[in-house]
């Protein structure tokens, strides 16, 4: 209590005085972040850049040309411009999740005819010029804390919030790549190849060794912050 009449009287010193810079010094104090919670200040803003841009840009250390690269699948994929259904189709399997910088978000497009309309032609135009405006690559990145009381950025997991439009092109791209073919050992992102169905298909081959008495190997590899490590360029 001592205090908090001593700092009173050191702020009406300075006010008197009109020293600004001493009583934004003596106030800003009071708004240091607490632990545990994402800090807001500029300071902080610019070490969370820091670490994102190192994060995307760190070179990487595989020697890429030292691994043996399986053959693709040979795959057939329709081209054509998208129609008016097959947008909508791919609409209607978008979330309405917090919007990106456009800030559209997917109600927006499926309860406004005109917005939807325009959204549909940017699509079209697009794909037939083959080129994807910037604002559909650019993210608003969020930090999430992976454990409580965390305080550096690398225990945080970040997720970006991207252009709705953009993800619509991107669901249409999606819906038409559901139909390429995949080789037996390929599972992921995909109905009925997903990695659950990978799982009891390793469980199935394991309860069938342990009948049989046959030995069995299984790797497991994981590799920490592994989306990350994907070399953008390639």
């Amino acid at each position: 209590r001592d205090y908090n009449k001593e700092w009173a009287r050191q702020l009406m010193i300075k006010f008197e005085e009109r020293d600004t810079a001493g009583m934004f010094a003596m106030l800003s104090r009071l708004h240091k972040p607490r632990c545990g919670r994402l800090p807001a200040e500029e300071r902080d803003a610019i070490e969370c850049q820091e670490y994102v841009r190192e994060l995307l840009t760190t070179p990487h250390r595989i020697n890429v040309a030292s691994v043996t690269l399986l053959p693709a699948p040979q795959m057939q994929v329709d081209d054509a411009v998208p129609s008016e259904k097959e947008m909508e189709e791919a609409l209607a399997r978008l979330h309405d999740t917090a919007p990106g910088p456009d800030k559209i978000r997917v109600r927006h497009l499926k309860t406004d005819e005109g917005l939807r309309h325009v959204a549909f032609e940017l699509v079209k135009k697009a794909w037939i010029e083959k080129i994807v405006p910037r604002d559909w690559a650019e993210a608003i990145l969020v930090a999430i804390p992976k454990k409580k009381m965390a305080k550096l950025w690398k225990d945080h997991r970040f997720i970006a919030l991207l252009s709705t439009v953009g993800k619509l092109l991107a669901r249409v791209i999606l819906h038409r790549l559901e139909g390429a073919p995949l080789e037996e050992w390929q599972f992921g992102f995909r109905k009925v190849r997903d990695t659950t169905t990978a799982i009891g298909i390793t469980k199935h081959i394991d309860d069938q060794a342990r009948k049989r008495g046959l030995p069995m190997v299984k790797i497991f590899v994981d590799s920490e912050k592994a989306y990350d490590k994907i070399q953008i360029g390639r």
